[in-house]
């Protein structure tokens, strides 16, 4: 919830982009929790990590890639990380990196995949591109509530609907000229479709707090 402190202290963010989200993690000592993908993340910016599991698929791809790990059911709850930290083994992750990526490349090999490793260089032209592109940063959460804060924020999130509405409808004028045999069709139930009655009904529900907020006393 907003209210938490971790919200408000300012330590809660959400990515875009693998590659920010790896950057950023580069400069934390150490990581755990029970979520594979942050862990792994951290992991790939040489950042010791632990995987505090909870079901069994995590369990499961945390003794296959030797990925350090204990029962979240057998961990107690006032752990010190600094344990954590000081019991993580990287031993299998490091000495079996090797056989496990030639396993995952011979099944591509076998089945006629190519892939950058086996058949090109290794990635590089793909760094290359993407060491250029300015990637957006961490998106960090809202959690203003004053009248003047919310107003402004609806009035922004007014003028991103109109923005895109005229950016659909110029598209669509761009692929009405194109005599296209492909015909389109979106199913009541697509997500395209049932966006706009989500919006509306989050816009009412919204809607009347601000207005309430904003209405000046009688």
């Amino acid at each position: 919830h907003p209210s938490h402190p971790m919200y408000r202290e300012g330590k809660v963010r959400i990515y875009v982009d693998p590659a920010t989200w790896i950057s950023d993690l580069r400069e934390f000592d150490f990581s755990f929790g029970s979520r594979i993908h942050g862990n792994i993340a951290a992991l790939l910016a040489g950042v010791p990590s632990t995987v505090l599991c909870s079901d069994s698929r995590t369990l499961e791809l945390c003794r296959y890639f030797g990925i350090p790990h204990r029962k979240i059911s057998e961990t107690p709850k006032n752990i010190d990380p600094a344990e954590l930290y000081a019991a993580a083994d990287f031993g299998d992750l490091v000495n079996g990196h090797k056989e496990r990526f030639l396993r995952f490349t011979g099944f591509m090999e076998r089945n006629g995949l190519e892939n950058t490793f086996t058949h090109g260089d290794g990635g590089a032209a793909f760094d290359a591109q993407l060491s250029k592109l300015t990637l957006p940063p961490a998106v960090s959460p809202w959690i203003d509530s004053d009248p003047a804060s919310l107003a402004g924020r609806f009035s922004w999130m007014r003028g991103r609907m109109e923005e895109l509405t005229e950016q659909n409808s110029k598209l669509r004028s761009q692929l009405a000229k194109k005599a296209s045999p492909v015909s389109i069709k979106v199913q009541a139930g697509d997500g395209a479709a049932a966006w706009p009655s989500a919006y509306r009904r989050a816009r009412r529900v919204v809607g009347r707090p601000v207005r309430r907020l904003l209405r000046p006393e009688q």
